[in-house]
C-alpha cells in the first residue's frame, strides 16, 4: 500500500506457513528488515507480533567475486564472495610469479556473501592475485599491497 510496506493476506484453518520470495538487485544478495507482522485469529481478533529484531538474509543468485576493499592495501584488506548454495569452497592469495602465498578458506561454506580479512604484513609490495575455486568455478582479481 506505501513504498516498503508488503501486505499478505491468507486464510486458512489450522497451522498456517507463509513463503515470501524476492527477486535480488544484485549478485551479493541483500537484508530484508520486516518489522511487524498482524496475525488475525479465527474470531477475526488482530495480534500484533514484533519482529523489529528479526533480520532475513537474501541468498546471492551467483557465484561471485568482488573486489578488495580498500585497495591499494597496507596491510590489510577485505575479500567478499558469494555463493548461492552451500559448498566446498577455497580462497588463497598467489604473488605475481604465481606462488601461493596465503590460503584464506578452505572448506564447506553455507549459501551467502562471506567476508575474509587478508593481512599481507610479511610479504613485499607488489600485485597478489586471490582466486576462488568451487567444484565448477573459479574467479580471480588482482589486488596491491603498497607499504
Amino acid at each position: 500500500t506505501k513504498p516498503g510496506e508488503l501486505h499478505i493476506a491468507h486464510s486458512i484453518k489450522g497451522e498456517a506457513i507463509v513463503e515470501i520470495f524476492f527477486n535480488v538487485k544484485d549478485e551479493f544478495g541483500g537484508t530484508v528488515r520486516i518489522s511487524e507482522a498482524r496475525v488475525w485469529d479465527q474470531y477475526h481478533r488482530a495480534n500484533t507480533v514484533d519482529l523489529s529484531a528479526a533480520v532475513i538474509k537474501m541468498l546471492p543468485k551467483t557465484f561471485a567475486l568482488k573486489q578488495n576493499y580498500p585497495n591499494p592495501f597496507n596491510p590489510t584488506t577485505s575479500i567478499s564472495f558469494s555463493i548461492p548454495q552451500a559448498m566446498r569452497v577455497e580462497l588463497a592469495v598467489f604473488d605475481i610469479l604465481g606462488r601461493q602465498v596465503a590460503k584464506l578458506v578452505s572448506g564447506n561454506r553455507m549459501a551467502g556473501t562471506h567476508t575474509v580479512a587478508f593481512d599481507g604484513a610479511g610479504l613485499s609490495s607488489g600485485m597478489y592475485v586471490f582466486r576462488l575455486n568451487t567444484e565448477s568455478s573459479s574467479l580471480s582479481r588482482t589486488m596491491i599491497l603498497l607499504k
